[in-house]
């Protein structure tokens, strides 16, 4: 089952829109058939509005921009793609698994955007903490470092975090496995919202782990914050944000 996250900027003063789409744990071809069906639907429409339009996708470490960018453009193919995502650290099952949704941004010329953290920072978090990711690394995945700090001592995110975010940490080792989700969502969001100030009136579907979108303090309720800093004059809150599965 695909759940559906969309979570707009709906006023007409605000240039951008994004919509978060939650993949099952256990992804199935009808799994990524739906999700095709929701993105073409998406980007026909941003078509015919004249928007700027991205497909983010939260397995793609933020180092792969470069090549993600050459494919889009029609410079590189599949199977280079594929090798380069492979030697990032992406998995051979998430490859295998966006293969079709790769094909169908390159027929249509669809921009891509990579959100996700490098796999050895992954690493780093879980071992060490948040604190030793690289600080170059890590001012890349959270702009908005304040929001950032403040999000977690928001009350609502408490309730996030018992709800959902104890459900996927290990047991033994609750404190670094949580800074590296909350830092999954935060670079995530970052990378998004980033797409979305370089491309006024844009439209950017997030391709993510449903456990990661299940919540408005996973990486969809983050997006608002951080692209309001990012982009003062937009309208962008909490409340633009909708839920539909």
């Amino acid at each position: 089952k695909i759940n559906q996250i969309v979570s707009p900027s709906k006023d007409k003063l605000s240039p951008a829109s994004f919509v978060c789409l939650g993949l099952p744990k256990q992804v199935t071809d009808e799994d990524m058939n739906t999700s095709l069906f929701i993105l073409e639907s998406i980007f026909q429409q941003a078509k015919k509005s004249n928007k700027n339009h991205a497909m983010g996708i939260a397995a793609f470490p933020y180092s792969t921009q470069p090549d993600l960018d050459k494919y889009s453009s029609g410079k590189s193919n599949l199977p280079e793609l594929q090798e380069t995502l492979r030697q990032a650290g992406v998995t051979d099952d998430s490859i295998k698994m966006y293969g079709p949704v790769l094909e169908y941004s390159q027929k249509e010329r669809i921009d891509l955007v990579a959100a996700g953290i490098e796999t050895p920072d992954a690493a780093t978090v879980v071992r060490k903490g948040l604190q030793s990711v690289d600080p170059a690394n890590r001012e890349r995945y959270v702009a908005d470092t304040t929001g950032f700090i403040e999000t977690t001592s928001d009350p609502k995110f408490k309730l996030y975090t018992d709800r959902s975010l104890i459900k996927e940490v290990d047991s033994n080792n609750v404190g670094n496995a949580y800074a590296e989700l909350i830092l999954v969502h935060e670079a995530a969001a970052t990378a998004v919202a980033q797409y979305a100030v370089r491309k006024r009136n844009a439209v950017v579907a997030l391709l993510a782990p449903v456990q990661d979108v299940r919540y408005l303090s996973g990486i969809n309720g983050r997006i608002p914050r951080v692209f309001g800093f990012l982009n003062p004059e937009a309208l962008s809150n909490e409340g633009t944000v909708t839920e539909n599965d």
